[in-house]
């Protein structure tokens, strides 16, 4: 707190009654953050794991909600899932035919990966198997963003043909385009 330039005398006096919030887990929380802060021990990051995950560069990543998976897309037009405390190869995703710009989980499920490229095309996978299970068809230019709605029914992808559709996940179809 002492070194910190964004917590101001008038910041101070803001944390100082949350601090002394009758909120008791609130309470609780804060006197460990403050010791934690008053401590000034430096923390000593170190290299976990290196992954060798494609052959030409990395173009995006994404976690699962849980964290245990993740999804690396690159420009050699594969996805590759991973185990992350293990750092091993799951999966590897194949069939489109141009750059793999933008890949997310269905989170919180976490069981759909959904991938778009510069082919003008979104893939659906299962995150269990690596199975492709519907190729997207409908945008006039590449796709460089993709996400799906909270409870997994609905993918959106946006395109540079300025854009943005959705699509109905467990058929594969076009929804809406805006």
């Amino acid at each position: 707190m002492f070194e910190e330039p964004m917590i101001t005398e008038k910041r101070k006096k803001h944390i100082k009654i949350l601090i002394n919030s009758k909120n008791s887990f609130q309470t609780l929380i804060f006197q460990e953050l403050i010791k934690k802060l008053e401590s000034k021990k430096s923390q000593d990051f170190g290299l976990f794991k290196t992954l060798r995950a494609h052959v030409m560069p990395l173009t995006n990543c994404a976690f699962n909600k849980s964290g245990d998976k993740f999804i690396t897309g690159s420009y050699d037009r594969t996805c590759k899932i991973w185990d992350t405390q293990k750092g091993e190869e799951l999966f590897t995703l194949e069939g489109h035919k141009n750059v793999v710009y933008t890949m997310a989980f269905n989170n919180p499920f976490g069981n759909k990966i959904g991938t778009g490229s510069f082919d003008k095309t979104a893939k659906i996978w299962s995150t269990d198997t690596g199975e492709l299970l519907h190729t997207l068809y409908g945008h006039e230019l590449e796709i460089v963003c993709i996400q799906f709605d909270p409870q997994g029914v609905l993918v959106a992808t946006g395109s540079m043909d300025k854009t943005a559709k959705l699509w109905d996940v467990a058929t594969g179809k076009e929804y809406a385009t805006l």
